[in-house]
């Protein structure tokens, strides 16, 4: 196996990574979309950016789960740490 294979999926198994590149997919996708957003979805003239925004939207609920967990093991590590 190729040595950069392992440090490839730690960066796309990262959870702090996937949400910051979701969110710059949903606000990038909001930009080009926001003035018409619901007249095109209203009259099915859907875009990529359309898409771009679903996908993110989606990326970003699969994130927070994991991202959850992470934060709640930090703060019980810095709890047990102080007490």
């Amino acid at each position: 196996m190729p040595k950069y294979l392992p440090a490839i999926r730690r960066i796309v198994n990262n959870p702090f990574a996937n949400i910051f590149v979701a969110l710059i997919l949903l606000v990038t996708s909001l930009m080009e979309a926001w003035e018409t957003l619901f007249d095109d979805v209203g009259e099915m003239n859907l875009g990529a950016h359309h898409g771009i925004m679903l996908f993110a939207i989606f990326q970003i609920l699969k994130t927070l789960p994991d991202l959850m967990d992470a934060l709640h093991f930090i703060h019980k590590a810095h709890e047990d740490k102080h007490e």
